[in-house]
């Protein structure tokens, strides 16, 4: 606006202007001046109405703005009541001024009057407000600290009562194919309580304190037990079985007719042998074992190792009545020189004792002999009675190095012609 003297009454609109709160524009005043006429009643009058619309105006937009500017400002307040969270009430919040119109008196000239509208109950409100979600929140903290406590002494309650593993204990052989027992040695046995098992990186299916566990593999196998205090482990190497086998021999030697030579191998092992028919078993790895009779046995060739693994061999062996005494089954004793003695030619090559008898059909001894070179000829006692028909019992009975052994037949004799 130009720097130009102004008459009385824009005067008086300037002072009145600048009594009053807001911003205006110089053009502003320039519009509002243009329309001001001079002075006169009507005019006067008319100046006052236009003054007291142009302040009623003002007053309006000024508690528009005031209004707006205390919602943007309580709104700040809440929020730093919140981050901040007081616990007492805000005393430095100051009332908020509002232009409101004052009556215009009949001989004095409208004007404008600050209404003071305190805020402080809002605040109040709000601190309220904030006062009983920090209660709330206080009482969740607090909530929470007392589950985690409880839950603090739940846990050290199950940490007290559970054992503290000492070692792993294998009952069993170590052997492939075999069954042992894994058992978790600890301080203090508590029922219910759970373990976990590992055999060579693999978890177990069991949760109790032992369980059994078959071999299954060669090579080095670990064993790990965890519960929730300790961890304890087990490791153990199962070795390769040795390969075990038997050859057989049966013998044609006369005292050892029905017997069978065994031979094991490898021959560097300690063995057993059981064989059917017989009560015990027979150790050693070269064994002649006497059958007694010819038939087809069992054979079990048993090996044990340092780790007390057993090692099996079975297979049948087949034992037949092979000496043969060459006993003819009858003889005509008529003095021609043919086949006039009997004699089992058989036992001309076995060494050690001998002896020859002849029984009759009754039982009754007619002839014996200790030589080999003394056939039977057919009489009693070979000299006297003769015999010119009939069957007997002849039997031979040898011995040699405590081993003895009984032959036995019949023989018939051939009537004369």
């Amino acid at each position: 606006m130009k720097n130009k003297k102004l008459t009385k009454y824009e005067q008086k609109i300037q002072d009145k202007l600048n009594e009053v709160s807001f911003d205006y524009q110089s053009s502003d005043w320039d519009a509002l001046r243009t329309n001001i006429k001079p002075p006169s009643l009507w005019n006067a009058y008319k100046t006052q109405i236009v003054i007291g619309l142009i302040l009623l105006v003002a007053a309006f937009t000024a508690a528009n703005y005031i209004h707006k500017n205390q919602e943007t400002r309580a709104s700040n307040d809440i929020k730093k009541t919140i981050e901040k969270k007081p616990a007492i009430k805000n005393k430095s919040a100051k009332p908020i001024p509002i232009i409101k119109e004052k009556e215009v008196e009949e001989d004095s000239e409208p004007k404008a009057e600050i209404a003071v509208i305190d805020s402080t109950q809002n605040d109040e409100n709000i601190l309220e407000k904030d006062t009983i979600e920090q209660k709330s929140e206080i009482q969740q903290d607090i909530e929470l600290t007392e589950s985690k406590a409880d839950s603090s002494k739940t846990t050290k309650a199950i940490e007290i009562e559970s054992s503290e593993l000492q070692s792993i204990e294998i009952q069993g052989f170590l052997c492939l194919g075999n069954e042992i027992e894994i058992k978790a040695i600890r301080d203090k046995i508590i029922k219910g309580e759970k373990f976990t098992w590992t055999v060579s990186g693999k978890t177990q299916p069991y949760t109790g304190a032992s369980f059994a566990y078959e071999i299954e593999k060669e090579g080095l196998i670990e064993i790990t037990c965890t519960n929730e205090n300790s961890k304890v482990s087990e490791s153990f190497t199962i070795k390769k079985l040795p390969e075990i086998n038997f050859t057989y021999e049966d013998l044609k030697d006369p005292y050892w007719d029905e017997a069978v030579r065994l031979n094991a191998s490898p021959s560097n092992l300690d063995y057993s042998w059981e064989i059917e028919n017989l009560d015990d078993p027979i150790l050693g790895n070269n064994q002649t074992v006497d059958m007694v009779n010819a038939g087809l046995y069992d054979v079990e060739l048993i090996h044990i190792t340092e780790n007390g693994c057993v090692v099996r061999k079975n297979k049948p062996i087949s034992i037949q009545s092979d000496f043969n005494p060459l006993a003819p089954n009858a003889f005509t004793p008529d003095g021609d020189g043919l086949n006039d003695n009997f004699m089992p030619q058989g036992f001309f090559q076995v060494p050690g004792s001998f002896k020859l008898s002849i029984h009759n059909a009754n039982g009754n001894l007619i002839y014996e002999t200790l030589s080999k070179e003394m056939p039977w000829n057919g009489q009693k006692n070979n000299q006297g009675i003769s015999y010119d028909k009939g069957i007997f019992i002849w039997k031979v009975e040898i011995e040699h190095n405590e081993r003895k052994k009984t032959f036995s037949g019949q023989v018939r004799i051939w009537p004369k012609e």
